[in-house]
């Protein structure tokens, strides 16, 4: 993996899940956008936590290699109109039907995109986005 010029060592569930320690009793949102993501959900589970990845588990998610292109999954999160109206869950279905739309239409295989929420996170992920996200 390179990071401005430099190599650095790929990131794995332990490592990301390490990292988030500190976090452990703030709410938090992970969105993960590459190839076998889903595999990073059992390990990062937490009650305050959730986690939305661009593919199920050991599949494949379309347009990973560099390109000036979204992924597939980042085009569907970030690119919905009028999304701070959808709570999380919403706005993940929305993006996992516009997904697997795009995926049969040009014959490619399901990357299944999944979400996980913590017990803890069920209430402010089931609430619109706009009413726990500060804008400016």
């Amino acid at each position: 993996i390179n990071v401005a010029g430099k190599n650095v060592t790929p990131l794995t569930a332990r490592g990301l899940s390490a990292a988030l320690t500190p976090l452990d009793k703030t709410p938090t949102l992970i969105i993960l956008s590459s190839c076998y993501s889903g595999n990073f959900i059992q390990p990062l589970r937490a009650p305050n936590r959730v986690i939305l990845t661009a593919t199920g588990l050991n599949r494949s998610s379309f347009k990973c290699k560099y390109t000036e292109e979204n992924t597939f999954f980042a085009d569907a999160l970030f690119n919905q109109p009028d999304a701070e109206s959808l709570s999380i869950t919403d706005w993940m279905g929305v993006a996992q039907r516009t997904i697997l739309s795009q995926e049969k239409r040009k014959r490619l295989n399901a990357s299944s995109p999944r979400i996980f929420i913590g017990p803890d996170a069920k209430n402010w992920a089931n609430q619109p986005m706009s009413q726990w996200v500060e804008t400016e």
